[in-house]
């Protein structure tokens, strides 16, 4: 393994992490015991909306939240970041003009999830 070799650390991140099925989570978790006896081959990174971490305090995950280190949560984004990441993502794709009003841009703050 590239690891024993180089001494080098696996790290797989799953982003949208709350999407994932309970079948795909608990292989995840087979795959963070195959070394039981000494150090995981691998560490795994998982990211999410909020839902993934009221997902793993349900009792069917206990075995997966007890492998958990670290858990971060990102505080909601206010107003001026809202605009900026939009209009960051918008440049990503090619948007060469403005074609949200400030309105818009106010309203996709205050209501994130009414637009899915």
């Amino acid at each position: 393994m590239l690891r024993g070799v180089q001494k080098k650390k696996v790290v797989c991140i799953l982003d949208e992490a709350h999407l994932l099925e309970k079948e795909t989570i608990e292989e995840f978790r087979f795959l963070l015991n195959f070394k039981f006896d000494s150090v995981s081959p691998l560490s795994l990174v998982l990211a999410g909306q909020s839902e993934l971490w009221d997902k793993l305090w349900l009792k069917r995950y206990a075995a997966v939240r007890q492998r958990i280190d670290l858990n971060c949560i990102l505080p909601h984004l206010d107003r001026a970041e809202t605009e900026r990441y939009i209009m960051a993502h918008l440049k990503y794709a090619g948007g060469k003009q403005e074609i949200f009003t400030d309105k818009v841009y106010v309203l996709l703050w205050r209501f994130p999830n009414f637009f899915p």
